[in-house]
């Protein structure tokens, strides 16, 4: 259960899952892919939820045997979730309500107008996409322009809650 937990933890985080050596547990277990994959979704959705709403080692243990399971797993579970809670309040803090991220931006010239193209990494596929578009180079000062001015007000709304 530790490893296991291990891995969903990584996987949270980011980082790839290691297929062979899920494999490898999941069959020690006897458990067929469908069943691993529920295992793995069902741990990756405790954790995360008592990461989110900052639930103690005991109050965890407590509400995993009371569900059933045993107190060995429960308590391997309740290990791996203390030891990497920090790493995991930050990550999901970091990333909820984010749907995608801007990667990077780049502008060519093109005569009447300007070809922009964002990359921007996406959540659902977790890969990085490009998208492009024209614009006039008019409209594209003006757009610069706004932008800026959200920013600031962004700036003077996050120095606003800071100072209360």
């Amino acid at each position: 259960m530790k490893v296991l937990s291990n891995l969903v933890v990584k996987s949270i985080l980011g980082e790839n899952i290691d297929k062979e050596k899920l494999s490898r547990i999941t069959t020690e277990a006897k458990l067929d892919e469908k069943d691993s994959q529920g295992c793995v979704a069902a741990i990756a959705f405790i954790i995360t939820s008592a990461s989110r709403y900052a639930v103690s080692e005991k109050s965890l243990s407590n509400e995993l045997q009371q569900i059933g399971f045993p107190h060995e797993h429960a308590s391997a579970l309740c290990r791996v979730f203390c030891d990497n809670v920090g790493k995991l309040t930050t990550h999901l803090a970091n990333n909820s309500l984010r749907l995608s991220k801007l990667e990077g931006v780049s502008c060519s010239d093109e005569g009447d107008f300007v070809q922009v193209v964002l990359k921007t990494w996406e959540r659902s596929s977790n890969s990085v996409q490009s998208t492009s578009f024209n614009i006039d180079k008019q409209q594209l000062v003006l757009l610069l322009a706004d932008l800026k001015q959200v920013y600031s007000r962004m700036e003077e709304i996050e120095a606003e809650s800071n100072n209360t």
